[in-house]
């Protein structure tokens, strides 16, 4: 309590008598307390109290003393005024209510007494309570999406009596109330002395539409909000899009990303522009193949293109996809990250089926499956199964059976499973198909794509060709890649057993097997030179049931098969060249194939290239046939006596020969001898030799050979033959003479006519080389070799060459008919027809 004391004199005199008596001290003093604070504006109860001390007596309270109070800062009042008087009762107290003012802060008020005594009282005004808020400047009616208001709004505080709440500090919050969207920007202001709170980059990023902004406070202890009006809100221009969800960055070819790509509008790299109906359209920038599903899509009411089933197939490799729009006028487009695309695990055809193959035959090449990886790289995997079945067509998958073959009982399976090796590959053996028409086959495995092959046009009438023993049959001509199938049975107790395979033109392969059809992969016998001549010869299992397959492997014309099958009977004895073999042919000892026929086998060996010739003498007819043993004869003569056989070019390696008898049921009364021996080279005759292709022969020019067709000249006559389009080339050189060379059509054993063709020095210096194609038919050709002058004799040195063509198959052999054809062997062996006068052969 404020106290302030003074002497008061009133009424004093001076004493006549003694010392002057003091006057009365008074003091006033706050009475009583008030809060340290009140609200600014309201009415705050103080009340002082008045004392008088009487000179050297104790303090009393004064009664009907004036106090004056003033109101000394903040503005406030008392009794309506700046200052009062009030005065003070029995009890020496005056008070009154003081009014605080509008100064927020430190109020003060004097109460004084006479005689200059007072008290100062001093509070804090407070502002009033805010009760509400409003907005003072409202925010712009039509913002644009995600641009900061034009027009910012302002935030005030109001006391209940709609007076500004002058309160600092408070924290005015933003946010939208209807009409949905984000608030973007400071979404908090905070009130300044005056109460107000003013923001500074409000916007809304949404769709297009009104919204309705709350603005919200706590100034004391009850929320305050204030609502804006409806804001018509509309979209910027598109300026971009942009992938807000990334496609999967890997997928298998032919399946669809397991992220599906979101594509936004934007206005500016970052602001999403809220527009629907835009079309979307994704398509494959690079790296090729093709993108599925649905590739067009809308934007809904977010500006969001979201695709649902993009799916990409192609090669393994990176992809980039683009997505494009026209949202404007404008058209623009934005690219994916890579996308890496892996073939899935599938399956692949190594070895196909064969585009047309025969009703109940296996397939000649049997399929071959391959697993492979996401890579298309071949996956070494063991153990996984591959399933065969029929994807399209009538007929019935399966495996043959004992004895497959037409006419002959098929086990038929459904479906066939082989399961890979360690190279992932899985190998079919002896499929087949029982039907006619367009098959298709499909290969399956566990977790890897299926495969299936082209049409294969089955054959549902396939030709079995099926040679007796020892005999002929015509082979027909076929396209690359066909084959052409044959039985045959060799007998119990044969020891030695072979196919030969000769004649025509074009390279032809020999598969044999016994007990089922070869294929290309499962035979027990195989002859694959590059010929058409082919020969297998069985050294184990040789009896029983063969089946062959005769491929193709260039377009071929006619050839010969024969099949041949010896028993202990027909061992061919070793015959030495130049020595005599006296034998004698006995029907139920010796050979009998073919059936019918008696014969013995013998074999000899030509160290060097040479022309040979055979002598012998019997007691009835015979036949002989001298033949490698890959063909049917290489030649033969008939003699009723003895004779010697015309000499042959032969080459180098072992043969056979043959003496048959001529006569059925001979029984054991045909006795022979025989013997191979070399020719001379000097012929010394008219009667001509037979050349074999390749053959590099040193012959004799003599006195006493053929005139030649040049006065005064000698010649020797070689017999040869052509084919339709086949060429001859024909060499001939001398160091004795100077050789030239003519062919001449047929076998020219005398006089000649007009020669085909000459040549003197084609082949360099005095050598002669004459090149000759036949352009007609089949025909014999004679070769004569001679000089240019008369006189000229000696050594020289023949080489004939004959080229593959095509060559007609000699006719079905019929024991009165001379053989008259030509067949090329190996390197084009030449095959030599009996000259005039001769006798007909006998063919094995």
């Amino acid at each position: 309590m404020a106290v302030l004391a003074l002497a008061a004199a009133a009424g004093c005199k001076k004493s006549s008598t003694g010392p002057e008596p003091q006057p009365d001290v008074y003091s006033i003093v706050q009475n009583g307390t008030v809060a340290a604070t009140a609200t600014i504006g309201t009415d705050v109860a103080i009340s002082f109290l008045v004392r008088r001390t009487p000179s050297g007596g104790t303090a009393v309270a004064a009664n009907g003393q004036t106090v004056t109070l003033t109101v000394t800062a903040g503005g406030g009042s008392v009794a309506g005024s700046n200052s009062t008087a009030v005065t003070t009762g029995t009890d020496g107290t005056a008070g009154t209510a003081w009014r605080l003012g509008s100064v927020v802060g430190a109020q003060t008020i004097r109460a004084s007494i006479a005689g200059g005594a007072h008290v100062d009282v001093t509070m804090t005004g407070t502002a009033p309570p805010a009760t509400q808020l409003t907005l003072t400047t409202v925010p712009s009616s039509t913002p644009v999406s995600g641009t900061p208001f034009p027009q910012q709004p302002v935030v005030q505080l109001k006391d209940a009596t709609g007076a500004n709440a002058a309160q600092a500090g408070v924290v005015v919050t933003a946010s939208i109330e209807s009409g949905g969207g984000t608030l973007g920007g400071t979404v908090t202001a905070t009130t300044n002395a005056s109460g107000a709170a003013a923001f500074t980059d409000l916007s809304v990023v949404g769709p297009n539409g009104n919204r309705v902004l709350r603005f919200a406070a706590t100034p004391a202890t009850a929320m305050l909000t204030v609502s804006s009006g409806l804001l018509a809100l509309t979209q910027p221009v598109v300026t971009q899009l942009a992938v807000m969800t990334q496609p999967s960055a890997a997928l298998v070819s032919g399946s669809a990303l397991a992220q599906q790509p979101v594509v936004q509008l934007r206005a500016g790299t970052a602001l999403n522009v809220f527009t629907a109906g835009v079309a979307v359209t994704a398509s494959i920038e690079s790296g090729g193949g093709t993108l599925g599903g649905t590739v067009t899509v809308a934007t809904d009411a977010n500006g969001t293109a979201t695709f649902t089933n993009l799916t990409i197939t192609g090669a393994a490799g990176a992809r980039v996809l683009r997505f494009a729009a026209t949202p404007a006028a404008a058209a623009l487009f934005v690219l994916s990250g890579s996308i890496q695309v892996t073939l899935p695990p599938q399956l692949a055809i190594t070895t196909a089926p064969p585009a047309a193959p025969n009703h109940q035959i296996p397939f000649f090449s049997q399929p071959v499956i391959q697993l492979l990886d996401g890579n298309g790289a071949a996956a070494s995997l063991a153990g996984v199964p591959v399933t065969v079945t029929i994807a399209s067509g009538a007929g019935a998958l399966g495996v043959p059976a004992a004895s497959p073959g037409a006419g002959i009982p098929i086990s038929h399976v459904a479906a066939l499973t082989v399961n890979t090796n360690a190279s992932g590959q899985a190998a079919f053996t002896d499929l087949l198909i029982a039907g006619s028409g367009n098959h298709t086959l499909k290969f399956s495995a566990p977790g890897y794509a299926d495969v299936t092959t082209a049409p294969l046009a089955v054959n549902g009438s396939p030709v079995i060709l099926a040679p007796a023993n020892a005999t002929q049959v015509v082979v027909p001509s076929s396209a690359a890649g066909v084959q052409t199938y044959f039985q045959f049975t060799s007998p119990v107790g044969t020891n030695d057993f072979r196919a030969s395979l000769f004649g025509g033109s074009g390279t032809r392969h020999l598969y044999m097997r016994r007990g089922a059809y070869p294929t290309a992969t499962a035979f027990d016998c195989r002859s694959s030179a590059d010929s058409p001549v082919q020969v297998c010869n069985i050294s184990a299992n040789q009896e029983g049931q063969w089946f062959g397959a005769i491929d193709a492997v260039t377009a071929q014309q006619q050839g010969i098969l024969i099949p041949l099958a010896y028993g202990p009977a027909c061992a061919a004895q070793a015959l030495t060249v130049n020595q005599l073999v006296n034998g004698q042919l006995n029907t139920a000892l010796d050979c009998r194939v073919p059936a019918g026929t008696t014969r013995d086998r013998y074999q000899f060996t030509l160290a060097t290239p040479q022309a040979i010739a055979v002598t012998h003498t019997t007691n009835n007819f015979i036949y002989i046939s001298v033949k490698e043993p890959v063909f049917t004869r290489l030649f033969f003569t008939i003699t009723s006596t003895s004779g010697t056989s015309t000499a042959v070019l032969t080459g180098a390696g072992t043969y056979d020969l043959e003496v048959v008898d001529n006569t059925a049921a001979q029984g054991a009364g045909q006795v022979y001898s025989i013997a191979v021996v070399p020719a001379s080279p000097n012929l010394a005759i008219c009667a001509g030799i037979f050349g074999q292709n390749g053959a590099n022969a040193q012959l004799m020019l003599a006195g006493s050979d053929c005139a030649g067709t040049t006065a005064g000249t000698r010649s020797d006559r070689i017999f040869s033959g052509l084919g339709a389009g086949q060429t001859m080339t024909v060499t001939m050189s001398s160091t004795a003479f100077d050789p030239v060379l003519k062919l001449f059509t047929g076998q020219v054993l005398g006089a000649v006519g007009t020669p085909l063709a000459t040549d003197d020095n084609g082949g360099g210096g005095t050598s002669a080389r004459l090149v000759y194609t036949n352009t007609g038919n089949l025909t014999d050709i004679t070769i004569e070799a001679g000089t240019t002058g008369a006189g000229g004799t000696g050594l020289y040195t023949l080489t004939i060459a004959v080229s593959q063509a095509a060559l007609n198959a000699p006719p079905a052999f019929a024991p009165s008919t001379f053989w008259s054809r030509i067949e090329t062997s190996g390197a084009g062996t030449f095959r030599p027809r009996v000259s005039a006068g001769g006798k007909s052969p006998l063919l094995k």
